[in-house]
């Protein structure tokens, strides 16, 4: 249990980096559901998310001790769980530390981790019917909204990046 959950929480958090250049460096209408077109705080959630869907796929083919539908649903569930912990540590901090790289990474980890214990859990325990269609309903709900966003953004802070003085694709 301890070393699934350790390899799991280091796969997922390794993800985020290469997630965070990807529109970037292949600028997409796709790469653009699934990462960050900018410093926001919104878009960095969708980075959050993606990065535990596609660690669920790799964490699957190295493990493989469910089936995919199983770890598809218990990564997406855990990715949502995630983004909300993300967020109840991170916003707090940031107002009072300010932008800190170091910090955010030990938040993004932890909170990660945390989200992992939760997803062993689900993933080996858990009796939920109906796994694929919840999954593909998170799945289309999450990137729906972030989708809409990405290309609509609201004119708040949330949404802001600081660092370009934008919102959404058209930084």
């Amino acid at each position: 249990m301890k070393k699934w959950i350790f390899f799991t929480s280091i796969i997922v958090f390794l993800v985020n980096f290469p997630l965070h250049f990807l529109y970037e460096f292949l600028p997409s209408f796709l790469t653009s559901i699934i990462s960050p077109v900018n410093e926001s705080v919104f878009e960095h959630m969708k980075m959050i998310f993606s990065s535990f869907i596609i660690g669920g796929i790799i964490c699957y083919f190295i493990f493989k001790k469910k089936d995919l539908s199983r770890y598809m649903f218990s990564f997406s569930l855990i990715g949502i769980f995630d983004i909300a912990l993300f967020l109840i540590i991170y916003i707090p901090i940031n107002l009072i530390f300010k932008e800190n790289m170091i910090l955010t990474f030990i938040i993004l980890y932890f909170s990660i981790l945390v989200s992992q214990i939760l997803c062993y859990y689900i993933l080996f325990f858990s009796k939920i019917k109906y796994q694929n269609l919840i999954f593909i309903g998170i799945l289309l709900i999450f990137y729906s909204v972030c989708t809409y966003f990405t290309y609509n953004p609201l004119n708040l802070e949330f949404f802001h990046d600081v660092k370009n003085d934008c919102f959404g694709i058209k930084c």
